[in-house]
This record gives structure tokens, C-alpha cells and sequence, in this order.
């Protein structure tokens, strides 16, 4: 019952966390930062409706490394 909430927490945790170390390198303002995690919010939470199978969306469908749940990632970076 956890994974699906898990899938869509982990995403933002890792990307608030790399933002965070880079943020400390590179100044950067808050909204370079929260642009990203909005995105990869929405992101993750399509993903776990397309993988539940609630709604199919295939552009999900089409991300790169979406085999290992990690379709986030290239958009993250």
C-alpha cells in the first residue's frame, strides 16, 4: 500500500536534496529551485497513476528509463 505514495515522495526528496548541495556551490534564487520540484511533483504523480493503471498515459509511457522507475530522473537533471 506504501509504493504508490513512496513513488511519489522519493522523486522530490532526491531532487530537494540535489538542489540543495548544488544550491551550495552555485547560488542560485528560490525560484530555480522550486520550478524543478514542481515539475518532478507532477511528474511523479502521473507516473504512479499511469502504473496503477488509472488512467493510461502514454507520453509516461514514452520516458526514458521508465522500466526502472526513474522516468523523473532525466527531467531532474
Amino acid at each position: 500500500m506504501s509504493v504508490p505514495v513512496l513513488s511519489v515522495i522519493y522523486p522530490i526528496a532526491i531532487t530537494v536534496v540535489l538542489l540543495l548541495l548544488l544550491a551550495r556551490f552555485i547560488p542560485t534564487k528560490p525560484i530555480a529551485q522550486q520550478i524543478p520540484i514542481a515539475v518532478i511533483s507532477i511528474v511523479s504523480i502521473l507516473s504512479v497513476i499511469s502504473t496503477n493503471c488509472w488512467v493510461k498515459m502514454s507520453f509516461i509511457e514514452a520516458l526514458p528509463l521508465k522500466q526502472y522507475s526513474l522516468e523523473w530522473f532525466p527531467i531532474a537533471v
